[in-house]
């Protein structure tokens, strides 16, 4: 599958043939056996066995206290009993948070041929995976299919990534400006993260949060003033909703005290008599 953003959706189109007289069903599978499906209704099975033991022992441990919860033992055998009547008829059909198959199942007529689409919508910006097997009447085994796909997440870039702002005099206010841009196909949400170092706190970042749209720009201005002085070496950070990496910006330089100069290196006076000024 393309890589998609997250939010969109991109979609794949696979043909189904039948060259045989005979009408063919074809089902999309999670397994790839009917040996690993009963596996698995088994093991969900005992999972909801367990269940059931551990909330009949609940109940009754509270009828103790009140006999007339006894009534509430049938409700819940009868529940229990729905949802195992549940896991007997499960046909494990192909089911996926991100991919889906359309149709997941129909009747193949013969020598004709259906198109099947698949759909990618990623969550999350990260690689997807997945397996679909085609179950088809007539056939020893399931056809399986691969499916693929990258999620992409919001694109925002500054228009810097370092700044060397050089020596500045403490107290001193300063401000400079970056841009932000959203690069992506997708609308984007930032929000910063506050800073514990010394000088990091001395940063404002205005606006430290917000939301672009694509090809959206935004300027966030950028104060310092400081009362410690010090070099100092600060990567501020901003978490972009639904991306796994966060935006980066490196701001370096100098924290320096007030300096002096006299116009002159030295001053001669000559000869002077004691007791009289000299100016």
């Amino acid at each position: 599958m393309e890589s998609t953003y997250i939010g969109l959706c991109s979609q794949r189109t696979l043909t189904l043939h039948n060259r045989t007289d005979i009408v063919s069903h074809f089902e999309w599978k999670l397994k790839s056996t009917a040996d690993e499906e009963e596996l698995h209704r088994n093991i969900i099975k005992q999972e909801l066995s367990d269940e059931e033991a551990s909330s009949k022992r609940s109940l009754l441990d509270r009828c103790v206290h009140n006999p007339y919860l006894r009534d509430r033992v049938s409700i819940l055998d009868h529940n229990f009993d729905k949802r195992k009547a549940l896991i007997n008829n499960e046909r494990f059909l192909f089911y996926d948070d991100v991919f889906s198959i359309d149709p997941v199942e129909g009747e193949l007529w013969p020598h004709s041929q259906i198109d099947v689409t698949i759909s990618f919508q990623p969550e999350k910006a990260k690689n997807y995976s997945s397996v679909a097997y085609c179950d088809v009447t007539g056939r020893e085994s399931r056809l399986p299919l691969r499916l693929k796909g990258e999620g992409l997440g919001p694109k925002l870039r500054f228009s810097f990534d370092s700044l060397d702002i050089q020596n500045i005099f403490v107290n001193s206010a300063h401000a400079y400006e970056v841009i932000l841009e959203n690069q992506g196909d997708i609308d984007a949400s930032y929000s910063m993260r506050s800073s514990s170092s010394l000088f990091g706190p001395k940063f404002t970042f205005n606006p430290s949060s917000g939301h672009l749209s694509p090809d959206g720009l935004q300027a966030i201005q950028i104060s310092l003033s400081s009362a410690a002085l010090g070099s100092f070496d600060e990567e501020f950070e901003w978490d972009v909703e639904g991306s796994d990496k966060t935006l980066k910006l490196r701001i370096n330089g100098s924290v320096i005290g007030p300096t002096f100069q006299f116009d002159t290196d030295e001053i001669n006076f000559n000869t002077v008599s004691y007791g009289f000024p000299s100016v």
